[in-house]
């Protein structure tokens, strides 16, 4: 009776082990492939700052207003970012102006988004920008400086990749 079970149990085992792996080596693929694009987005991802609006108001305070404009490959993995912790200092850090973030707010990312931002400069903070501005015989140079959180949506899990991002522009003097 033994003898007679061998014959189809071996050739079923064999195919089962065939199929698994197949499945495994197409799931192997495919996450290759997923992979190789996530790797593709990071090391594609630039970031540029630019202001693009300087203005001081009478009643002391300054408007400033940014584009951060985020360029990456065009990928195959949904992304999204949030900007956090974006501090403004003199181009040299010796003064400290200011803390802004918008890290309660995700933007969909695709391979060319601008994201603007804007800031108002008081008290404290705006009177060491007068200083700057009064010691600087032409332009101010300030320093725009964070940190990108990029999050990437793969099959299985969500990927966040930090990335510091940092910009020294120049202010034009009052008037200009």
């Amino acid at each position: 009776m033994r003898s007679e079970e061998r014959p189809w149990r071996y050739p079923l085992g064999v195919g089962l082990l065939i199929v698994l792996l197949i499945v495994a080596l197409v799931l192997l693929v495919l996450t290759e492939q997923n992979y190789t694009a996530f790797r593709e987005a990071l090391q594609g991802i630039q970031f540029t700052v630019s202001l693009t609006h300087f203005e001081q108001l009478a009643s002391q305070e300054a408007r400033l207003q940014w584009t951060v404009t985020v360029t990456m490959p065009a990928q195959k993995i949904p992304a999204s970012l949030e900007l956090l912790d974006w501090h403004l200092y003199s181009a040299d850090r010796s003064t400290y102006l200011g803390y802004y973030t918008s890290g309660d707010v995700q933007i969909a990312l695709g391979p060319n988004t601008e994201i603007p931002l804007e800031a108002a400069i008081r008290g404290p903070n705006f009177e060491k920008l007068q200083r700057l501005q009064e010691e600087s015989p032409q332009e101010t140079a300030l320093l725009f400086q964070g940190v990108a959180l990029v999050m990437f949506q793969l099959p299985q899990r969500e990927e966040r990749k930090k990335f510091p991002v940092a910009s020294v522009f120049m202010l034009p003097k009052e008037g200009e």
